[in-house]
């Protein structure tokens, strides 16, 4: 019987190490676990931090293209009105209309003026192609290249062009060529 007793004791004991073997194991299952899943959420958190700052990143390029576009955004409706006004403009010259033109005609140019749309002057001012449009030239005397005639005004819209003015550019005078008559010798 003691026999029995010692394989018994042996067997506990062979029990007792492979128990603890496998609860050794579940301990270092148990730290991956906790590895794997702490690795997970920094990596989550860390693309989450990521998103969070290009989605603010994203907003405020948004705001700013808006920001910058806000006060240009009625240009498409003023360039419609600058066609209100050269006819206007063209009807006060030829002496047409009374009071009621000159008062439309000034209201025009108010509502221009309170979006931000200033007339750019251009008469005896140097010809300049980004903001005139040469739709003719003319022998003056005096400086060549400068602006004679204003066909159409031009417009800026804050600090961009809105529409070029259409001019006349004065070219030198060309000195007169004296022809001699043919003599019969």
């Amino acid at each position: 019987m003691e026999l029995f007793a010692a394989v018994g004791w042996m067997m506990a004991i062979g029990a007792g190490l492979w128990a603890w073997r496998l609860r050794d194991a579940l301990v270092a299952a148990d730290a991956e676990r906790v590895a794997v899943v702490t690795r997970g959420q920094a990596a989550l958190q860390a693309a989450l931090q990521a998103a969070g700052a290009e989605s603010d990143a994203t907003l405020r390029r948004i705001r700013d293209e808006s920001d910058r576009a806000r006060p240009f955004a009625a240009e498409p409706v003023l360039r419609d009105v600058l066609e209100l006004v050269d006819n206007l403009d063209r009807a006060l010259a030829a002496g047409e209309g009374g009071a009621g033109v000159v008062m439309i005609h000034r209201q025009s140019l108010d509502l221009l003026r309170r979006h931000g749309a200033e007339r750019i002057t251009c008469v005896d001012q140097p010809f300049d192609p980004l903001t005139h449009e040469a739709v003719a030239t003319a022998p003056a005397e005096g400086a060549p290249h400068r602006v004679l005639v204003e066909v159409s005004a031009g417009y800026r819209l804050h600090s961009r062009l809105l529409r070029a003015a259409r001019v006349v550019v004065a070219v030198p005078v060309e000195p007169a060529t004296v022809v001699e008559p043919a003599t019969g010798e």
